[in-house]
């Protein structure tokens, strides 16, 4: 048994893990060394400054390298804050605060005008607001006054009557009602 089982680690396991190395070395030296290795990064793509265009040296089979990839985005990072803090900042002062400058002298008188004019027509509207409350109020005041004249000849004429004359009044449209 012993015999059987050191034939068969000789004669299968033995060539398999074999096979398995040499494969894993030739995967570490085809694919993965070329992609880790700084020595290479130089022989693979590079960033055109100026132009911010992509170009190729060596051949199309060759990847590219992680070491040169993180070089292209350090340069790509660069010109990115480089556009954002200098290039946008410069834009900004020649052309937006041209504009906005000449807004304000524009739009400045325009508004000021505009603010008078309301403040005009709200004055009319408090003037006409004053008179028609001016007129209700002497309206008011005089039908009070009609009102209370009314009610004192009303009253007075009242007191000036007889009583006697009330009670047969009283009396006589009482003795008419119970007639019908």
């Amino acid at each position: 048994m012993c015999i059987l089982f050191h034939g068969k680690q000789q004669y299968i396991v033995e060539p398999i893990e074999e096979s398995t190395r040499r494969n894993l070395q030739k995967i570490n030296s085809d694919f993965v060394m070329p992609i880790m290795n700084p020595k290479l990064a130089n022989h693979t793509l590079e960033i055109n400054d100026r132009d911010s265009q992509v170009k190729k040296t060596g051949d199309s089979s060759t990847l590219p390298n992680l070491v040169s990839i993180e070089r292209q985005s350090n340069q790509l990072e660069a010109q990115m804050n480089h556009h954002k803090h200098v290039t946008l900042y410069h834009s900004r002062k020649h052309n937006f605060d041209s504009i906005d400058q000449e807004c304000r002298k524009t739009v400045s008188p325009e508004l000021a005008l505009e603010m008078t004019k309301a403040d005009k027509r709200e004055v009319g509207l408090i003037r006409r607001f004053d008179a028609s409350y001016g007129e209700f109020s002497r309206l008011s005041a005089e039908m009070t006054a009609s009102r209370k004249s009314s009610l004192g000849l009303i009253e007075k004429s009242i007191d000036d009557w007889d009583t006697r004359k009330v009670r047969v009044c009283i009396v006589l449209s009482y003795e008419f009602k119970c007639s019908i």
